[in-house]
């Protein structure tokens, strides 16, 4: 199960959650370079390169971050953080860490709803932010000098609901937070908007099913693309050469998906449509 791609230049990084090893691809022969092989039932979840020398796994049910040599394709170090750690981003010596605690599977534990910081020079965790339920994705907008955390339903719970949380980095206070349902939140070019799924709860009748975009200059959420029919939209990516929407179109699960393009001067009808393997849930522009 490939659950996150990471390049640098023209390699790939690409963590098999199942598997327990982060395959390593040189880009453009599509060969394999060889595997960076994670302790005994590592399940490596997002990934995060930082350099040659250094790179983190968040590793989803031993409640820790890897650390491993890329270049040496060799497993370094792991630092405990909170439960079922998913997303992960970067900001100067800094991990933060969304402990999702795997939705329904663990949210009873103390430590949910938490964003784990983590000392990269010291390699230890040195606190934890409030977050959202099931918290599974981070980003960071340099150019606002802000953290976001994308955080979901319980799937067991018809009435709770998801949302997104701004943080101040410079204290790591929350500024904002919108109640909606995102899935995949991604950052525009220019940092004035959040780009998300807005994800239909099944048994609830939501206002919007498609894409939604989030402006942080006014704080509103409106729905730029609807989706009208019952195929599962997975992945999402925002081009940053021109701005165009990539969405990646799982279908039901069961059958080969799609990857559709919306124009990002056009989101009536899409521009491109690719067909691909089954489950696509991550692009990468490099």
């Amino acid at each position: 199960t490939a659950n996150d791609i990471f390049t640098k230049g023209d390699t790939a990084y690409v963590a098999s959650t199942m598997g327990g090893f982060i395959e390593i691809i040189r880009i453009s022969s599509g060969r394999s370079l060889g595997r960076i092989l994670l302790p005994a039932g590592s399940m490596p979840r997002k990934l995060f390169i930082l350099n040659d020398t250094l790179g983190f796994a968040s590793n989803l049910l031993k409640n820790n971050i890897m650390f491993f040599n890329p270049r040496e394709k060799e497993f370094v170090t792991s630092v405990e953080c909170g439960p079922q750690p998913e997303g992960i981003a970067l900001n100067d010596n800094l991990i933060f860490t969304a402990n999702s605690a795997y939705g329904d599977f663990n949210w009873k534990h103390p430590d949910a709803e938490t964003i784990s910081v983590i000392d990269i020079n010291k390699k230890i965790e040195i606190g934890k932010i409030k977050a959202g339920t099931n918290v599974c994705e981070l980003i960071i907008s340099t150019k606002r000098n802000k953290l976001y955390a994308g955080y979901y339903n319980l799937p067991s719970k018809k009435d709770s609901s998801g949302g997104i949380i701004e943080y101040e980095l410079s204290n790591l206070s929350e500024t904002r937070r919108w109640i909606t349902n995102p899935r995949n939140i991604q950052l525009s070019t220019d940092q004035n908007q959040i780009i998300f799924i807005n994800q239909h709860q099944s048994g609830r009748s939501d206002k919007w099913s498609g894409v939604s975009q989030l402006n942080l200059i006014s704080g509103e959420i409106e729905n730029i693309i609807t989706k009208m029919n019952d195929d599962i939209w997975y992945g999402l990516s925002v081009n940053p050469d021109d701005n165009s929407i990539w969405i990646c179109n799982s279908k039901n699960h069961n059958i080969d998906g799609e990857i559709i393009v919306y124009s990002g001067e056009d989101f009536t009808k899409p521009k491109y449509r690719f067909d691909c393997g089954m489950n696509p849930n991550k692009i990468i522009f490099y």
